[in-house]
């Protein structure tokens, strides 16, 4: 056992040499796969947080000027879907803005909402008596909305 041949030594040697490269490609190919995962999950979240932007974006400029509490019961299950699909990508302090924006959309009174308040006499009349707090129905959603939106970031 004690007598190494020549050829012995230069196997020795090969696999000394060899050694460096293969654990460099191990190492090399464990940071790429990494490294891929770190950037598909960013690019995951990217495009949700585009989806919902522009999902948000289209549920602003269709907000009708008129008939706006159909629209806003309509569109509701819609908009809580899309909610639904966002959340899982958000931190848990935005998580909790985006929830309670949606709760505060989710539950607008119904009667802010009402036919009445759209009106033409409505709003004079609110303005006749100097009720600085009057929105007007499609006010209402929208601003909602565009607090929706402003969390997309």
């Amino acid at each position: 056992m004690g007598n190494l041949t020549a050829q012995d030594g230069a196997c020795y040697v090969s696999t000394m040499l060899l050694l460096p490269s293969l654990l460099g490609g191990l190492i090399s190919g464990v940071v790429g796969v990494v490294c891929a995962l770190f950037v598909d999950k960013w690019k995951r979240i990217r495009d949700a947080r585009d989806r919902f932007a522009v999902f948000i974006a289209q549920k602003l400029e269709q907000v009708p000027q008129n008939a706006v509490q159909d629209h806003y019961i309509l569109t509701k299950p819609e908009i809580r879907d899309e909610v639904a699909r966002w959340r899982p990508f958000l931190k848990p302090e935005a998580r909790a803005k985006l929830d309670q924006a949606w709760t505060k959309y989710a539950t607008i009174p119904h009667n802010d909402l009402d036919l009445e308040n759209e009106s033409g006499f409505s709003v004079a009349f609110e303005k006749q008596f100097g009720n600085k707090q009057y929105q007007h129905p499609r006010e209402i959603v929208r601003s909602h909305l565009e607090e929706l939106y402003s969390l997309v970031g």
